[in-house]
């Protein structure tokens, strides 16, 4: 004769089989066609240094850029968005994909938190030393300072080493940088140090990134071959438990208070 445990048994490990479907199924997210139209493309340059003056890299364009993000017909409310790919040229409009952090294939979950961490650390950064940085259109971006930090100063201690942080972390970084050049600046090492320790305690439900698709090939111009990818600006949102954590702890809670109560059950004397 079957025991009755074992009927229980089984039931307890379907239900938590079609819990961690549903919380799987839930966090997948489509990505959806999108256009990028890319308004003032830099705020200026940076070279990575070595922390005496000493340039060790390439001068490279300085983000965020001011741009207009187009998914499905509807434009984005973002409008500061960080290039993801140093690697790639710039088109003036892009056609691409759209997904929320982190369900772009552009990289891992962690390179992207970690790149969502340091565009939304500019507005951090920004609010620290009394800078304004804002776009309401999408094609410029007003900058202005408001305390003793100047723009200059912001661009060059912030703004700079959190865009080649950024294609550090997504290992996209420019023609002429390599990782050793890289890390040889303190202030790109220590925004790497601390993307890389602290973008779990963050959530990133407003971030979004576009990634670029090739261009169909036409004969009478040349391919697109080269393309860039963004992620937005937004402010850091510290975590929380997501609904869907809360409710799987919750489920297994019950499940293990019900087998308790059942064993408690099954020793009273008959």
């Amino acid at each position: 004769m079957r025991s009755p445990s074992c009927g229980f048994t089984k039931r307890l490990i379907v239900l938590s089989i079609c819990l961690c479907g549903l919380l799987a199924f839930s966090s997948t997210l489509s990505a959806d066609p999108a256009t990028f139209v890319v308004g003032q493309d830099n705020l200026g340059s940076y070279t990575p240094n070595n922390g005496s003056g000493t340039n060790e890299g390439v001068s490279m364009p300085v983000g965020p850029y001011a741009g207009v993000l187009t998914i499905n017909g509807k434009q984005s409310p973002n409008y500061l968005y960080f290039c993801l790919t140093g690697n790639q040229y710039l088109d003036s409009t892009e056609n691409g994909t759209e997904a929320s952090v982190p369900a772009s294939t552009l990289a891992t979950t962690q390179q992207l938190e970690e790149a969502a961490f340091l565009a939304s650390l500019t507005l951090t950064d920004a609010a620290q030393d009394k800078i304004t940085l804002t776009s309401t259109n999408g094609s410029t971006i007003t900058f202005t300072a408001n305390g003793s930090t100047s723009t200059g100063q912001f661009i060059s201690s912030v703004l700079g080493p959190i865009q080649d942080a950024i294609w550090y972390v997504m290992g996209t970084l420019p023609s002429g940088d390599s990782n050793t050049t890289i890390l040889k600046d303190p202030t790109i090492a220590g925004l790497v140090s601390l993307a890389q320790t602290n973008y779990m305690n963050y959530t990133y439900n407003n971030d979004q990134v576009f990634t670029y698709v090739l261009a169909d090939n036409q004969s009478w111009c040349p391919p697109q071959t080269q393309g860039q990818s963004f992620i937005s600006v937004t402010p850091l949102t510290p975590s929380v438990p997501e609904p869907g954590t809360m409710v799987l702890f919750g489920a297994g809670a019950l499940l293990m208070g019900l087998g308790c109560a059942r064993r408690r059950l099954a020793k009273r004397p008959r």
